[in-house]
């Protein structure tokens, strides 16, 4: 069996330690800065007045936007708590509860260059120097894939990843309390317990008295949230997911940018090479995300269940692994197989 990288110490060892996550810092908060402000003006130049950002802070927003709530609270508790001075000085330049959101997903993006690396390595079993490149390649990969995106979309990108990472490293109350937090953010977080339960319902991976209970619990965690937001704006409009309407369908796929299809178009061509080598636990998420994806056809148009975010750092360790297994000096003696 392989040695699994939660409980290896080779998977905790890597460049972001040390004095390589204080050379990074600058650079990815920068570039978290720069995207999160460039995701700002494209949204709030292309935003629905109606289930945007605007209205989701001002609480007029229908479901399910209105449902996807993490950021919207987070805006609005921190606006509270800001001196009246400083908050004078941001509504100067607009409501302060806009730019508060935005600066969440500035921090988010931040903890998903931060996460990414760590992610990398304990899924891959990879330590070389060359994994250095993970959280600058993460979020560089972001702009042409995601720019068009809502509010809560890139914020998911690191919830995913965090999810993610505290299941391969088997962290479980960690992993349950950023499976709440992505429960809160948006309905596709259903994803991970699928996910969950397909890489670890084989008995080599997990005895069954540990298995069932965990599984049950991160069910009650995303039923319960998900119940609750809905029972919270069941005044509002809409429903859980949106409905299906075909003559939509037309203009979303113009809507659609060429650029944004030929990259994912790239992304799983090269997430295909090389797939007998590619780790166990990104199958498993990308097997979940079928169903979830039959079920948007059904339940949903394009812009309602859609498991880009969710998938997008799958993607990047199944696109990134094999060409640095190459690059670096690949998994040296002592590193983990690929959980």
């Amino acid at each position: 069996m392989p040695a699994d990288p939660a409980r290896s110490g080779a998977a905790d060892r890597g460049p972001l330690t040390g004095w390589g996550r204080r050379a990074c810092l600058l650079p990815l908060t920068g570039l978290a800065a720069a995207i999160s402000l460039l995701f700002a003006l494209e949204s709030g130049l292309n935003e629905d007045p109606r289930a945007g950002a605007s209205a989701a802070i001002a609480g007029t927003a229908p479901r399910p936007a209105a449902c996807r709530a993490l950021l919207p609270l987070a805006a609005r508790a921190t606006v509270a708590v800001l001196p009246g001075p400083v908050r004078e000085a941001v509504a100067a330049m607009a409501p302060p509860a806009a730019v508060v959101l935005y600066g969440w997903v500035a921090l988010f993006l931040l903890v998903f260059a931060l996460a990414a690396e760590p992610f990398f390595r304990a899924v891959t079993g990879l330590g070389s120097g060359w994994t250095l490149l993970v959280p600058f390649a993460a979020l560089a990969g972001l702009p042409p894939l995601f720019l068009h995106s809502r509010y809560y979309d890139l914020p998911m990108v690191a919830l995913s990843t965090l999810c993610l990472l505290f299941m391969v490293k088997r962290r479980w109350a960690a992993y349950g309390v950023t499976l709440a937090a992505a429960a809160m953010n948006k309905e596709t977080a259903v994803l991970f317990p699928l996910a969950f339960a397909l890489h670890f319902g084989r008995r080599d991976r997990m005895e069954s008295r540990r298995f069932w209970p965990l599984l049950l619990g991160q069910a009650a965690v995303v039923v319960l949230i998900r119940w609750g937001l809905a029972a919270a704006y069941a005044d509002r409009p809409g429903g859980m997911v949106e409905a299906l309407r075909w003559d939509l369908l037309s203009p979303l796929l113009r809507a659609y940018r060429m650029d944004t299809a030929v990259a994912w178009t790239a992304i799983l061509l090269a997430a295909a090479f090389d797939w007998s080598e590619k780790p166990a636990l990104l199958k498993a998420v990308l097997a979940a995300a079928l169903p979830l994806y039959a079920a948007s056809a059904v339940l949903g148009s394009p812009s309602g269940i859609r498991l880009a975010c969710e998938i997008y750092p799958v993607a990047l360790v199944l696109v990134l692994y094999p060409f640095l297994k190459r690059l670096g000096r690949g998994a040296t003696a002592g590193d983990p197989e690929p959980a």
